[in-house]
């Protein structure tokens, strides 16, 4: 890993003001719902889904223009990127974020969510960058030593617009991640790229946030006679997964208990900075409200010590 750069967020749920710069290892240490779970998975997504904000064909944009127009005067001449040229890639790919924002938080938290901010800065690279174009090479090719790294692209006489952008989407994508992300270009691996990242959420959480999806296939397929797609689920499990859709306010005809809302009452100001709203059904749904937003959200997009 030979870059650096700061991951910048601002108004991101919890979260006023945040600067995540990488490192081969990352503590994020905390409150509880302080924001280190929304940070966690802004980082994710940009190694994850970051190839996605590269446009499909050229485009106007004034940045992207300066990309463009610059690595056609250095088409078929090998030469090393300056500090100059390295942030000219990095303000590209923030008018990129910028532009998809909400789609990719979407896309994160299968919710739509606000955001003031979401870029990178402070990028610095440790190794020197050479872009090289190869008379006999035939794909795109990115290698490294110990004193350089190289960008390699096969050499053409004449180049289209939309080569450009292909090779401008692979200088600027090994520049950002290089050494901590998938490649741009790399054949997929059983739907995944060697290098993309995976999270790995909290196991209690996780299950308590799908345990109605697992008890509609475990009802439909326990008992079923179809040998080979039975659920793995034991029946003690089952029997669990069917009592906590039976939670809810009053469950059970009892009546409240001035002793145990008082302790609810002081959890959630407390503990939770905002409080829980049960919507009763077939399966109760529980939405979280935050004291500074007046809005409900459904507890998969909440810090873990919420659906804890």
């Amino acid at each position: 890993m030979q870059q650096s750069w700061t991951l910048h967020i601002e108004h991101l749920g919890k979260i006023e003001n945040a600067d995540l710069t990488i490192a081969p290892l990352m503590f994020m240490l905390g409150d509880n719902n302080s924001g280190k779970s929304y940070a966690t998975s802004v980082l994710w997504g940009l190694l994850t889904l970051g190839k996605d904000f590269f446009p499909k064909h050229p485009s106007d944009a004034q940045r992207y223009k300066r990309c463009e127009q610059w690595l056609m005067t250095h088409q078929n001449e090998p030469f090393d990127m300056t500090s100059s040229d390295m942030q000219m890639y990095v303000d590209w790919f923030n008018d990129l974020l910028g532009g998809k924002k909400k789609e990719f938080l979407a896309r994160i938290f299968n919710y739509e969510i606000d955001c003031g901010k979401i870029e990178l800065q402070n990028y610095q690279r440790r190794k020197c960058l050479r872009v090289v174009w190869e008379q006999k090479a035939v794909r795109y090719r990115f290698t490294s030593t110990e004193k350089i790294a190289r960008v390699r692209f096969p050499q053409r006489e004449a180049y289209t617009r939309e080569d450009y952008l292909r090779m401008n989407c692979y200088i600027c994508w090994n520049l950002l991640m290089d050494g901590i992300a998938a490649p741009l270009f790399a054949f997929a691996v059983k739907g995944r790229r060697i290098g993309e990242p995976v999270y790995l959420p909290a196991s209690r959480t996780g299950f308590m946030l799908t345990y109605s999806q697992l008890l509609d296939s475990s009802l439909q397929a326990s008992f079923s006679n179809d040998t080979e797609n039975r659920t793995t689920l034991t029946l003690p499990y089952i029997d669990f997964l069917q009592v906590i859709t039976k939670f809810g306010a009053g469950a059970g005809g009892q009546k409240s208990d001035p002793a145990k809302e008082s302790l609810v009452s002081f959890i959630e100001s407390n503990m939770m900075g905002g409080r829980l709203k049960v919507k009763k059904g077939f399966l109760p749904q529980i939405t979280y409200a935050m004291k500074e937003k007046g809005r409900d959200f459904p507890l998969y997009i909440t810090s873990s010590v919420i659906t804890e």
